[in-house]
């Protein structure tokens, strides 16, 4: 395929489909906040959970997520 900076002189062999899997571990230890901005589809899942849906079509949107607010439904526990 294509890399990211061919095709720029041309829009339609710009290759702008790219997709980003992360996986991370972090302690909970409480009052955690998780705020994520962008103007392309965002999903954030916490232990198997939608904590951020961001998906769709839109301009520049931010989503903020108390873990304590949700500790319960992400199967959360501290330390």
């Amino acid at each position: 395929g294509r890399g990211f900076d061919e095709g720029l002189d041309d829009p339609k062999k710009n290759n702008s489909f790219f997709t980003l899997e992360l996986h991370t571990s972090f302690i909970y230890v409480g009052k955690e906040l998780f705020t994520f901005r962008g103007d392309d589809d965002l999903w954030v899942f916490i232990n198997g959970s939608l904590a951020i849906d961001l998906g769709g079509l839109h301009t520049i949107l931010e989503d903020t997520v108390s873990l304590d607010d949700l500790a319960d439904d992400l199967a959360l526990t501290k330390g």
